[in-house]
């Protein structure tokens, strides 16, 4: 568990590879990136969308822990 808390953490630090990897990424980016053997974060980079055309969500395999580096949802 701490692998996935130490990359969100390092997601957000402004001096951090993993951070200034996330902010150059190009709009419309989607990649698995693999944290390790079995943890993976989807890194991706989009327009958030109105909250009137969000919907709910649920998983019955994985966990989701979602980061906003910027803007907001």
């Amino acid at each position: 568990m701490n692998l996935i808390f130490d990359y969100l953490k390092d997601s957000l630090f402004i001096h951090n590879v993993d951070y200034e990897c996330l902010n150059k990424l190009p709009l419309g980016f989607f990649e698995k990136h693999f944290i390790s053997e079995d943890i993976f974060a989807l890194e991706q980079v989009f327009n958030t969308k109105n909250r009137k055309q969000c919907f709910f969500e649920s998983h019955e395999k994985y966990i989701d822990f979602e980061l906003v580096i910027s803007c907001s949802e």
